[in-house]
């Protein structure tokens, strides 16, 4: 098993035929050298340089991996205080309340993926000014729809909780009500925060500092959560700002490493009385600090955010439609489904942070002009992500029953989620390849590929479950027929297709 981890694609293409071998060098290198890459090996690297290479990528995956799952738990520590605190009207209004965040959320934090991509690629070419101009760009686009959506959401709460389920006459739709204000509010900071964690991880590769800022904001939240909803008498509303208040502290600690961090002569932050200043009201163009908005650089990050907006959404909708489909099978296949999307959920959010490695990496690596060294950077991360998903996939396999246990006692549920277990592997197994690749992709810029396939593989799935889909096994069995294909799609780009970046060797300078 370790030899097999060891050997590279062209040491084990050793006396196969030729047709082959030829895939196998082709797959690995993808095309002809190029000249960042001279002092590249024919052979398989050395060891330590391997390993050298796999210790780089965990240090960037572990903590963002780590944080990636503090986010689940805030969810959770809303809950457990509302349900202790206030009863169940309240804890049941905060469901359709979630639900409505985080399809918002979820498509408005696609902009740290292009920004990140951009502060790799301006530190590997020694351009620290493309930062600055990449981060005021961000910067700008996310206050102005925070505020947009902060000022505009607040007056359509009751809309958008109608289109999560709730009547305008159900009990809920006070408290639900109560909650998603003070969310919406606290949209500009979170995207603050998103936009700077960005810049951390993708031009110091301090991923270390993103978990520190994910941990002041949920020890903040944990704290504060209590205090605003019994003493102060605020209800979910106190849950809800508890949660907005850390967002807008965690934002002002990472807004003062990051601007700790800027060179002196090229500054990347004004003071953020100034900035949001000049940023909001549209003054970017008189700036004179050397970090002024560029027309091509917001035509770039609009270009490619609305791009992973189109990914985020069709990702969505697809896991939506599968939810709809499944309610209409029954309570107990219902509960199976919803307990093991959650517990999926959860075991992907392990691959994050290899997919962010692979992002960086990869960006800096072809902006430096070593196209070789980045397809192999891509290669030990596949074998990392096959790893992680295999040995994730199997303990869920394995530990089904208990699994289940945890979320209820009732037979038929506990039935359900272990009819699911072999499907839900596959697909997670497929997720260790297809999350790295895809953070190929975004290293070097190809967002529009990925948000075309992912819309196409969306498409394709909710009319294969519609038409062929009987069970909830058979709605997770067309899941993992369209991931299969878009996996082998993605693996083709990034590969093969002579269209690709990383296979011509050479990469657009703008996103």
């Amino acid at each position: 098993l370790k030899s097999a981890f060891v050997c590279e694609p062209a040491v084990l293409s050793l006396g196969a035929p030729d047709a082959m071998r030829n895939f196998l060098h082709r797959f690995h290198h993808g095309g002809p050298r190029a000249t960042g890459d001279s002092e590249w090996p024919k052979v398989a690297p050395p060891v330590a340089e391997r390993r050298a290479r796999d210790k780089e990528i965990l240090n960037l995956a572990v903590p963002v991996v780590f944080s990636a799952t503090l986010d689940p738990l805030l969810s959770l520590v809303d809950a457990y205080w509302v349900s202790s605190q206030l009863g169940t009207l309240e804890l049941a209004a905060l469901g359709p309340a979630l639900n409505v965040e985080d399809w918002l959320f979820e498509l408005l934090k696609t902009v740290q993926v292009p920004v990140r991509t951009l502060a790799a690629r301006a530190t590997a070419s020694g351009k620290p000014q493309n930062i600055a101009a990449a981060l005021s760009t961000a910067l700008c686009l996310t206050w102005r729809v925070g505020l947009l959506v902060a000022i505009i959401g607040s007056f359509m709460v009751p809309t958008l909780l109608r289109l999560g389920g709730v009547a305008p006459d159900s009990p809920l739709l006070g408290p639900a009500q109560d909650y998603l204000r003070p969310r919406l509010w606290g949209t500009p900071g979170l995207l603050t925060l998103i936009v700077l964690q960005a810049v951390l991880s993708g031009a110091y590769r301090d991923t270390n500092a993103v978990l520190k800022l994910t941990l002041l904001g949920a020890v903040g939240d944990a704290i504060m959560t209590p205090i605003l909803m019994v003493p102060f008498g605020l209800g979910t509303g106190g849950a809800a700002l508890s949660t907005t208040m850390a967002c807008f502290v965690s934002a002002g600690a990472g807004w003062y490493l990051v601007g700790g961090r800027a060179r002196p002569q090229i500054p990347w932050l004004l003071p953020p009385a100034k900035e949001l200043f000049l940023r909001v009201i549209g003054g970017d163009r008189f700036v004179k600090d050397g970090n002024a908005v560029d027309s091509a650089t917001w035509a770039a990050l609009i270009k490619a955010n609305a791009a992973m907006s189109v990914r985020s959404f069709s990702s969505l909708t697809t896991w939506l439609v599968a939810c709809e489909i499944v309610t209409q099978m029954g309570v107990a296949d219902l509960a199976g489904h919803l307990c093991m999307y959650k517990v999926h959920l959860l075991l992907v959010n392990l691959l994050y942070g290899l997919q962010l490695a692979t992002q960086v990496l990869v960006g800096s690596e072809v902006e430096r002009g070593h196209i070789q060294r980045a397809r192999w950077t891509i290669w030990r991360s596949i074998r990392l992500g096959i790893s992680v998903s295999t040995f994730a996939s199997c303990c869920m396999y394995m530990c089904r029953h208990r699994i289940a246990a945890v979320f209820t006692d009732d037979p038929e549920v506990i039935e359900a989620f272990s009819d699911l277990a072999i499907p839900a592997a596959t697909l997670l197994w497929l997720y260790g390849i297809l999350w790295i690749v895809d953070g190929a992709c975004y290293g070097v810029g190809d967002f529009t590929y990925v948000a075309i396939l992912t819309l196409v593989g969306a498409v394709a799935a909710v009319a294969c479950m519609m038409l062929f889909a009987s069970s909830a096994v058979g709605v997770w069995w067309c899941l993992n027929v369209l991931i299969a294909i878009r996996t082998v799609a993605v693996l083709y780009r990034v590969f093969v297709d002579p269209n690709s970046p990383i296979v011509r060797g050479n990469v657009a300078k703008k996103v």
